[in-house]
């Protein structure tokens, strides 16, 4: 017959596996997913999925060209004057602890660069 103290000694054993084992496991699990998050930090380019998945003919692809060029133009505009905005917006968060009138326009400014760069995508 095992005596009270032995079968505490087992349990508390017991459960000090287990508790390395889920913490080993936890840890392995974790260290997994965040390097496969970095395998795929890659943006997705969208609009070469598009294309990819409409399988488009050559004739297609060519009677789209002109209109494309005209797109990626505005679109690179936009995204600068996009991130100039933010650029902005973050000085003045910078400068100041509260919100007021500056912060609230330069929101309002980036929202509708935003805004345009989506019409755009639409369009």
């Amino acid at each position: 017959m095992a005596s009270p103290h032995n079968e505490r000694s087992r349990s508390l054993i017991f459960f000090l596996i287990l508790l390395l084992t889920c913490t080993a496991v936890s840890y392995l699990t974790t260290t997994w997913v965040v390097h496969q998050g970095k395998a795929n930090e890659q943006p997705v380019d969208y609009h070469q999925w598009l294309h990819d998945e409409l399988q488009l003919t050559t004739q297609e692809e060519e009677r789209i060209q002109d209109f494309e060029a005209g797109y990626h133009e505005q679109r690179q505009a936009m995204l600068l004057s996009f991130e100039a905005k933010k650029q902005d917006l973050a000085t003045i968060l910078r400068q100041t602890s509260t919100k007021n009138n500056t912060v609230t326009h330069a929101v309002h400014e980036l929202h509708l660069v935003h805004g345009q760069l989506q019409q755009l995508s639409i369009d």
